[in-house]
């Protein structure tokens, strides 16, 4: 909110950070919550400290000089979310969980419904196994046995 950094600057400018923190509020239940500009890249020019200005630049309403290739991932989160219930108000279970290589393979269910979620919160990538079953990820690629984890980054998969 605009009492705060906004999370662009707190990640140091890391897009792929950013996409990880943001695919774990639309993996998650309750609506997901963005301050305004998060999904076009706007950040602020220095720690907001005491001065709240820092937080509260105006919208990037120039599309010129918003980040489309950010907006585009966020889009497919929302349009994700909106097509699986499982996402809007499924029950959650962990299936694998690594902390030292920072993996964790969760499913969101409701119903037939079932959406897994890969997660590498790390600097490489890793290699994750995934429970029998065939599913697409977000490219509509066909996935079975394993999935490669890029680094620091968030993978829905659903089942085909």
């Amino acid at each position: 909110n605009h009492d705060m950094n906004r999370f662009l600057w707190v990640v140091g400018n890391d897009k792929q950070r950013l996409l990880l923190g943001a695919g774990l509020l639309f993996a998650f239940g309750g609506p997901p919550i963005l301050y305004y500009g998060t999904e076009v890249g706007l950040g602020q020019p220095r720690n907001r400290g005491h001065y709240r200005e820092e937080s509260r630049h105006p919208m990037l309403w120039d599309e010129a000089r918003q980040d489309r290739e950010l907006l585009a991932a966020f889009r497919r989160m929302v349009a994700l979310r909106k097509a699986h219930p499982a996402l809007q108000q499924g029950q959650i279970r962990t299936l694998h969980v690594e902390d030292k290589a920072g993996i964790w393979l969760a499913e969101r269910f409701w119903g037939e419904d079932r959406v897994l979620i890969a997660v590498n919160t790390r600097g490489g990538a890793a290699t994750l196994f995934l429970p029998p079953g065939t599913f697409l990820d977000e490219t509509g690629a066909v996935v079975t046995g394993s999935v490669l984890l890029e680094p620091i980054s968030l993978t829905f998969l659903v089942t085909a």
